[in-house]
């Protein structure tokens, strides 16, 4: 999928003023337009000079001739001037990916983390690249090679033959060295956010002092791919509603609420195959409860399949890890369509020899159909309202109703429209 840039330019141009009859003054600026005194008439209906009675002087002899010193006093005055705002393209970005890679690293797991490690540069990775996305992995799984797991540049910092002496810390990987079991597989998502590895188990990675929830951020959607044999896991879809209250609770400006969740989760577990065998299970599937042909022993993890449920993600089987490539091309398509449109923007530059007074802001919002939408400046995100936007640190920050009008149509053009009298109270 190829991204759109929203981004497109226009000019506002001023009106003409009418012209006014004789000798009527006009200022033409963002202000007003001062009419000239009306001509006074004398004691015949003639126009022209009143005399001053107090001096003795007899009025003039009547006359045909019609002095004409000024517009007829019933002509009506042109309007004001409207200011012509300046009118900038600015480019709507999609909000950043955080990817959380939860990997069982017990030793039944080698062959799978293996597959992992060959598939997720190319068939992930890649992708996420390809598409433009601001994206980062955040891997929680013990690091080192065997069962463990080490990604291998460019996605890690080195080529894992053998692997270094620290799990990656960025640019784009980061690894919270724990060794995961299936028992308590999505308790240990929980219980890791906050902790650093060393508190968890002794030994593991001191050099990271916090838990993984210090990687992820704010604005990202998160995606969950929990891969896990189940051998241990309950067997209630009961525990998946659970994770995902613990979840929600745990921080809702990341995972967001029941009613509008910010992430997604991927099971990759000891499952049946759909029909294809390389098929994932759809969200609307119901919870599969046989396990993986020609994987005995392994668990369908009903929990993490209701997590998926959920929240909309796949499942898939484990016991497919020969096809990891595709699953990973599914996860990343699937990535790329439901992240959607920042509702964040940057006030774009002025141009050269002007500048942007912030109080002047409007922000045009052009839909897919042609229809365009102004939203109004309020002072803060308490203050915010239908059709409104706030500014803090040089971004505009849609709020939520104008944010879901945005989002609900990413083929439309946003403007940022400066330099007149809004009627914008910085005071609320």
């Amino acid at each position: 999928m190829t991204h759109p840039t929203l981004a497109r330019h226009r000019r506002a141009h001023p009106s003409s003023l009418g012209l006014a009859l004789g000798a009527l003054a006009t200022a033409v600026a963002c202000g007003d337009v001062t009419a000239p005194q009306p001509p006074q008439l004398d004691s015949d209906g003639i126009t022209g000079f009143v005399p001053d009675e107090s001096s003795g002087e007899p009025p003039p002899p009547p006359s045909d001739d019609k002095l004409d010193l000024g517009a007829p006093t019933d002509l009506p005055l042109p309007p004001p001037e409207e200011c012509a705002a300046t009118t900038l393209g600015a480019s709507l970005s999609y909000r950043p990916v955080d990817v959380i890679l939860v990997i069982d690293t017990s030793s039944s797991m080698d062959p799978v983390s293996s597959a992992v490690e060959a598939n997720i540069n190319d068939s992930l990775a890649q992708m996420l690249a390809d598409s433009g996305l601001d994206y980062r992995v955040i891997a929680i799984a013990n690091y080192g090679g065997g069962a463990s797991l080490c990604i291998a540049a460019p996605l890690g910092n080195d080529d894992c033959n053998p692997p270094g002496p620290l799990a990656p810390v960025g640019p784009r990987l980061f690894q919270y060295s724990i060794g995961l079991g299936s028992g308590s597989f999505l308790q240990a998502i929980l219980s890791t956010y906050t902790m650093p590895p060393s508190a968890v188990q002794a030994g593991h990675y001191d050099e990271q002092p916090m838990g993984w929830g210090e990687w992820v951020r704010t604005d990202a959607l998160k995606i969950f791919i929990g891969i896990t044999d189940a051998e241990e896991m309950s067997n209630s879809p009961a525990g998946g509603d659970s994770f995902d209250q613990g979840l929600l609770a745990l921080d809702p400006a990341n995972f967001g609420t029941v009613d509008a969740r910010n992430y997604v989760f991927h099971t990759i577990a000891g499952l049946a195959q759909n029909n294809p065998a390389t098929m994932p299970w759809p969200p609307d599937a119901p919870i599969v409860n046989s396990d993986c042909v020609g994987f005995s022993g392994k668990e369908p993890g009903q929990p993490m399949q209701q997590v998926s449920i959920l929240t909309g993600g796949l499942r898939y089987p484990l016991c497919e890890y020969g096809s990891f490539d595709a699953l990973f091309e599914t996860v990343a398509t699937g990535v790329v369509e439901v992240v959607p449109i920042s509702c964040d923007l940057a006030i774009p530059p002025a141009p050269p020899g002007d500048t942007i007074d912030p109080e002047t802001l409007e922000v045009q919002w052009t839909d897919g159909a042609g229809v365009a939408h102004l939203f109004h400046q309020v002072p803060s995100e308490a203050s915010c309202e239908p059709a409104a936007f706030w500014v803090g640190d040089a971004i505009i920050h849609l709020c939520a109703d104008a944010c879901t009008e945005v989002q609900a149509d990413d083929a439309g053009e946003l403007a940022v429209r400066y330099g007149c009298d809004v009627g914008y109270d910085p005071n609320g």
